[in-house]
């Protein structure tokens, strides 16, 4: 038995020697199943990938650039709003409660508004006011006033004589400032209404002519009461017909022809909505510049004349003629700003050509 026992004691060292110095295998992998692709995702190149980022970073980089401009110019511009208003000191005269002269005070650069001369009543027989020589028509403002009446939000009787007043005004004024470009913009509302009349679709028109920022490239909007369009733009889209074609009109962001698609009726005057295609162009090709003209109703840099006295009552306090200072007693009276009483004759034209009036409803 001592034989054998040792042989099988021999045996299994042995095969554990063996076994030792075999090398060590790696398990089978495991088997992955392959990842799903959307067939009907077509999947981009590296290359594509790449033009689709530097594409996006471009256009964040123009936005952003956007709103630096716009920043920068809106800074400017309250800078020089400000920078026109004063803080005077008054004196109360113990003995009574009048206001006595100023201790100081700096000459207001806000252009305020006078009255028409005798001649200037003469020499402009329509016109209610007379925005940097050019005329604004009692049947203009009417227009307006009568648009905004028309819905409770619109404010009280000042507030809307007010707001119909300001709007002509700025629209005035903007032509006023850049008649060339003003008349090569009038050329061209009057080459797309052209268009229209020979029977182009009024997509097609606005794909053609229209330019500016906030509009679809067929020109189709949603206009709502207190639209960016303008007051001008409301009255004729809610006092036209489904299907009409309005215009040319002159509004707050340029010429404008406008096509009513439809009218949907709020619960409420004030939620009532119109969907149109409006064909736009400003009266200055630039943004930016088309910005400060239009600002510059709004900081008091246009120059005003008035018919009578009910006129300066539709306009807004700074625009009006600033009251006089009381003195105090063997005090001198000193008006706040002297008008300018030079006589003018206003315009009803851009860059020499006559315009057509504010049109409101109908169609072609």
């Amino acid at each position: 038995m001592a034989p054998r026992l040792f042989l099988g004691l021999a045996v299994i060292g042995l095969s554990c020697i063996v076994l030792a110095q075999v090398p060590a295998t790696n398990p089978p992998a495991i088997p992955t199943a392959p990842t799903k692709q959307d067939p009907d995702r077509a999947q981009k190149t590296t290359a594509e990938q790449i033009t689709d980022l530097t594409r996006d970073k471009e256009r964040l980089e123009k936005e952003i650039a956007f709103v630096r401009d716009r920043a920068v110019k809106s800074s400017s511009l309250l800078r020089e709003k400000f920078a026109t208003r004063t803080i005077t000191a008054r004196g109360i005269d113990a003995g009574s409660s009048a206001i006595s002269m100023p201790v100081s005070a700096s000459q207001p650069t806000i252009k305020r508004a006078r009255l028409m001369s005798d001649e200037e009543v003469k020499a402009n027989a329509n016109a209610l006011f007379i925005v940097d020589g050019r005329a604004v028509s009692q049947a203009q403002i009417d227009a307006l006033i009568t648009y905004l009446q028309s819905f409770p939000s619109s404010g009280d009787t000042e507030t809307r004589n007010q707001r119909a007043s300001m709007e002509l005004i700025r629209i005035e004024s903007m032509l006023a400032a850049v008649p060339d470009h003003a008349e090569e913009a009038h050329r061209q509302i009057e080459a797309a209404l052209k268009k229209l009349n020979e029977g182009m679709a009024f997509g097609d028109a606005a794909k053609t002519f229209s330019s500016g920022p906030g509009l679809m490239e067929d020109g189709k909007v949603t206009v709502a009461r207190f639209s960016p369009f303008g007051i001008a733009v409301e009255a004729a889209v809610f006092g036209g017909k489904k299907g009409a074609i309005v215009g040319p009109i002159r509004s707050v962001n340029g010429f404008v022809i406008i096509q009513i698609n439809n009218l949907v009726k709020g619960e409420t005057p004030d939620a009532d909505q119109a969907e149109v295609s409006i064909i736009q162009i400003p009266f200055h090709p630039e943004p930016n510049e088309m910005q400060q003209i239009s600002d510059r109703a709004s900081i008091g840099k246009v120059d005003v004349i008035a018919r009578d006295k009910a006129a300066l009552e539709l306009l807004p306090a700074f625009l009006r003629p600033a009251p006089t200072v009381m003195p105090l007693p063997g005090k001198k009276v000193i008006p706040v700003a002297s008008p300018d009483d030079a006589p003018v004759k206003a315009k009803d034209e851009a860059g020499g050509k006559p315009l057509a009036p504010v049109k409101v409803g109908g169609g072609n």
